[in-house]
């Protein structure tokens, strides 16, 4: 049982405890009419569960990925370091907040791209775990949607437009605009401008770490029992 152990434990009771500890709080939800027992109970026990199934998720794909790295790639003296604590704290908390289990996987990669030091070629992994954590569920739905795109077409400026959209669940209609400007923030897009005749603004184009990003995250892995990894 490893550090990774003992910080994810930590966390999945950490929340729960908190809450369970102001009795101000848990008295004031309570009070919510018809709804305020059933909040109670999601906060002190589901909120619980939730957070161990995604630092679970988190832990077993990390894992997984570092089972696949081969021993010369370890990079030791990062293992022993205030950086990977860091690092670790960082992507075990961010991912118990995120539902779907495709960011936990890419934030497991990143870890693991960063003891390996392969994911410097991309960016600082702190950096790049704050940029897929902090996008809310329908936007990290554009990004993976973008991100195969590209990978089918490997283009770097694309007139997005209907093909991404006709992508998308029908209730995303009319805000794929508005998502993509918010996406604009972490970095991963940039809106092209300029003076060119007949353009309205509104055209994408992915940014030179979301190319990158993207090309490491769909680096096949190899086969289980292909790697001479750690056993």
């Amino acid at each position: 049982m490893g550090p990774e152990d003992d910080a994810s434990r930590s966390l999945v009771s950490r929340g729960s405890a908190a809450y369970a500890d102001i009795w101000w709080l848990r008295a004031a939800v309570n009070a919510i009419p018809y709804v305020g027992g059933s909040v109670d109970i999601l906060f002190s026990h589901r909120g619980e569960a939730l957070v161990k199934e995604r630092v679970t998720e988190l832990i077993g794909k990390l894992s997984w990925e570092i089972r696949l790295l081969s021993v010369s790639k370890l990079d030791r003296s990062y293992l022993d370091s205030d950086e990977c604590f860091d690092l670790l704290r960082k992507a075990i908390e961010r991912s118990s907040r995120i539902r779907d289990r495709e960011r936990i996987h890419f934030i497991a990669r990143i870890v693991a791209g960063a003891i390996s030091k392969e994911i410097y070629k991309v960016g600082d992994p702190e950096v790049l775990v704050d940029v897929l954590s902090e996008l809310n569920e329908a936007e990290a739905l554009v990004v993976s949607k973008l991100k195969e795109m590209y990978r089918l077409k490997k283009t770097q400026v694309e007139d997005w437009g209907r093909p991404l959209e006709s992508s998308l669940p029908e209730n995303f209609g009319g805000q794929l605009p508005f998502l993509m400007k918010r996406i604009e923030r972490t970095g991963l897009l940039s809106e092209m401008t300029g003076a060119i005749i007949g353009y309205g603004g509104g055209t994408f184009q992915l940014t030179d770490t979301a190319r990158r990003l993207f090309e490491f995250l769909d680096e096949s892995a190899p086969l289980e029992g292909q790697s001479d990894g750690l056993a």
